[in-house]
């Protein structure tokens, strides 16, 4: 059901359908938290994406490359470049898809944010 919610764009009642599953004591799994951190990327919900990324830890829940990319993407859409960056270290056996989506996120990176030093490259 929230992948449906997901797909029709209704991202808050994913969300919402989500915290009633867990009410009842519903057990998310790797599947579930990929589709909910995907909603969560289309707010752009910082503070809801923090959450996500704790749920998952204190969970338990085995990220595997598909969670870790929609965890990545999530962060990234909230405006969150070092956490995006943070999972993106966890990643392993990574993908082109994964690397394409890394680039993305540099590519977005203020310049001005980068230091420079002696060893930067001169205009």
């Amino acid at each position: 059901m929230i992948k449906g919610l997901v797909h029709g764009r209704l991202f808050e009642d994913a969300i919402e359908l989500f915290r009633v599953m867990q009410n009842e004591g519903v057990k998310a799994n790797k599947v579930t938290m990929t589709i909910i951190a995907s909603a969560c990327g289309y707010l752009g919900d910082l503070d809801l994406a923090k959450w996500i990324h704790h749920y998952i830890e204190n969970q338990g829940i085995q990220r595997d490359l598909k969670l870790n990319r929609a965890l990545a993407g999530m962060f990234h859409s909230c405006g969150d470049t070092e956490s995006a960056m943070l999972v993106f270290d966890k990643i392993n056996n990574i993908d082109a898809s994964s690397w394409t989506r890394e680039m993305k996120i540099l590519n977005e990176i203020p310049r001005q944010s980068i230091d420079q030093d002696d060893t930067s490259l001169k205009y």
